[in-house]
């Protein structure tokens, strides 16, 4: 008989580490889908329409977040609130009454304002600044109904094959913020003439007043895309020396998101 002198133990350990997902991040080439994508849940969820625009907001942004989080889409909170806040100043919406004053909008003047602050020329070349003078031009129009949904697509491909013209290094991030804007306002068109046709759920009594007000949130959506673009990169500038540009991708989806969020259906009632 043969006797062990090692001494055994029932007794175990065991480790397990779990992986997140990785973000999304927003590229040129996703923008514009995810832009369209994050409104399209926002206004689904809305089950119950809001009786003021400031409750419509605040649920509104819970519901970007739940899609940006569940799609894993690298946009913070911190930029999905400070999207409404740019739309709520260049539009003058005042909480008091829940209006927003379409009026009071000059989208080209906007726009231009943000391509000659200080510091632009490290983000985009003269080139540039020129299309997106040119798109924002374009919208103008579109928005007084000067021009026709099929001139404004026409116009936009115009400045999208201008755009590729350029030789751009996009391996260097050439020509990213215009590209955002580009594209995002691109996206934008498409899913606000298809809103506003016969798979739309506005009301039959808002519909004529809907129709004055979506071009309006094609402007916006630009803008919200070119100021969020132009505000990170500036700002990653001046704090480090180098521009971010995951910042910069995911500003502009995040303002032009948060500014084009009130042309949903719930937003005609509080439409003046």
């Amino acid at each position: 008989m043969e006797t062990s002198t090692t001494n055994y133990s029932d007794s175990w350990n065991a480790s397990i580490s779990c992986t997140a997902p990785s973000a999304t991040w927003i590229n040129t080439t996703n923008a514009g889908t995810f832009h369209n994508n994050i409104i399209k849940s926002v206004d689904n969820s809305f089950t119950v329409d809001p009786t003021t625009l400031l409750t419509a907001d605040n649920n509104a942004k819970n519901y970007e977040k739940n899609y940006i989080n569940a799609q894993h889409i690298d946009v913070s909170a911190t930029i999905s609130d400070s999207g409404y806040g740019f739309r709520n100043r260049i539009c003058g919406i005042k909480y008091s009454d829940n209006a927003i004053y379409a009026s009071r909008i000059d989208i080209v003047h906007i726009a231009d304002s943000m391509l000659n602050l200080s510091n632009t020329s490290v983000l985009m070349t003269t080139t540039e600044k020129t299309l997106m003078h040119n798109l924002m031009s374009y919208l103008d129009q579109y928005q007084k109904g000067q021009i026709s949904y099929t001139s404004m697509k026409a116009n936009i491909a115009s400045i999208r094959t201008t755009w590729g013209q350029q030789g751009f290094n996009t391996a260097l991030h050439q020509g990213d913020i215009s590209a955002y804007t580009i594209l995002i306002a691109d996206s934008s068109i498409t899913f606000w003439n298809r809103y506003n046709g016969t798979g739309s759920r506005i009301s039959n009594r808002d519909r004529d007043q809907a129709i004055l007000a979506l071009p309006l949130w094609l402007g916006l959506d630009a803008l919200g895309a070119l100021g969020g673009a132009i505000g990170a990169g500036v700002d990653s500038y001046l704090n480090s020396g180098s521009v971010n540009w995951k910042s910069v991708g995911a500003w502009a989806l995040g303002g032009a998101v948060g500014a084009s969020v009130p042309g949903t259906r719930w937003f005609t009632k509080f439409f003046k």
